[in-house]
């Protein structure tokens, strides 16, 4: 049975480290961002000792080191699954009895069977489920599709994008090692380029015709920080195209390493330039200039990944309190897992 929700939603990280991490460099200060929203009430890490240190650090009143243990306290309403991936199977099997809201990480899955497997055990246990597909909360995606949709911008032409996946080149941070076979489920096609995707989706609506190509174009590669030398077989480079359902085409390149995004936008009465430092649209701040009749305006950054993540937890906890469906859940992700997969596949 679905736990009723509270006026101030409670909730329980999973994976909150004193010693940074996502969950500390983005979750934790979102949701201290609505105070009037949420209460962090309990954290879980790897031990019992790392679980305190977390917890001493960030003013958390429940550690502990399961995350079956803080799924069954009462003053939990909303579980945050905030860890690796390969993590995400075991957790959601833990917690998912409890019947407790589940935000999880995108992606759910190391691939879209696991996914759906997850889906499946969250649905028979009546869990609310929201996956973390975050671009479509941010402020720079919402003005895109604001200015797309205004009928003075005309017909789409065209929308051509060269991102970076800076962790997928030759040299690697010793923190990504864990993703550089295939079998992690953690690459260029599923994180930056999954979470563009979504967004542009969002901005045009139903894409079609999309076919795809993808490779792992560095076999070997070189760890940051003893230059030893280790295989590779995850897909590092992803080259994407697709047309829009009113003949706009788009032309997307994802490459393994470097910096930098670059979007360029055609419509018949503008043009859009979009920059930013790495191709993760999902959190990188964004500049937008806009080109129309001779005229330039540039729309600085303002949002940082701390805000996009809030504005994300807005919109849980209206789902939450209203019973709305505003933020993907998981059924959304086995979806878009299988497109991903389907992409990589040739079909």
């Amino acid at each position: 049975m679905t736990q009723a929700i509270p006026k101030k939603i409670n909730v329980g990280i999973i994976g909150l480290s004193a010693d940074g991490g996502w969950a500390a460099m983005a979750h934790y200060p979102a949701l201290q961002k609505l105070p009037d929203h949420f209460s962090i009430q309990g954290l879980t890490a790897s031990s019992m000792a790392t679980a305190q240190k977390a917890a001493e650090k960030y003013g958390v009143p429940y550690y502990s080191d399961d995350a079956a243990a803080l799924a069954a306290r009462d003053d939990i309403d909303l579980l945050v699954v905030a860890v690796k991936l390969p993590q995400h199977h075991t957790l959601i099997e833990q917690i998912a009895p409890f019947g407790k809201a589940i935000y999880c990480e995108w992606p759910l899955g190391i691939h879209p069977g696991e996914a759906r497997i997850l889906q499946e055990i969250a649905a028979h246990y009546h869990c609310r489920t929201f996956i973390g597909l975050q671009a479509l909360h941010s402020p720079y995606i919402e003005k895109l599709r604001q200015i797309i949709n205004d009928p003075a911008s005309g017909r789409l032409i065209s929308c051509v994008i060269s991102g970076s996946n800076p962790a997928a080149g030759r040299i690697v941070d010793p923190r990504y090692l864990y993703a550089q076979q295939l079998e992690s489920g953690v690459n260029t096609l599923t994180i930056p380029f999954a979470h563009s995707l979504v967004a542009l989706q969002s901005i045009f609506g139903a894409l079609h015709d999309m076919h795809a190509l993808t490779a792992c174009q560095y076999p070997e590669v070189i760890r940051k920080d003893n230059g030893e030398t280790l295989p590779r077989s995850t897909i590092d480079h992803v080259f994407f195209q697709g047309r829009t359902q009113d003949g706009g085409l788009l032309n997307i390149a994802y490459r393994g390493g470097g910096s930098g995004l670059r979007m360029e936008i055609e419509c018949e009465h503008l043009q859009l330039v979009v920059t930013a430092n790495s191709g993760h649209l999902q959190y990188e701040p964004l500049t937008i200039e806009i080109l129309r009749d001779g005229q330039r305006e540039t729309l600085a950054p303002e949002a940082n990944a701390v805000d996009i993540l809030a504005n994300t937890y807005r919109a849980v906890y209206e789902d939450l309190r209203h019973g709305t469906h505003t933020v993907p859940n998981f059924a959304h992700a086995v979806a878009h897992q299988q497109l991903l997969a389907d992409l990589a596949a040739g079909k």
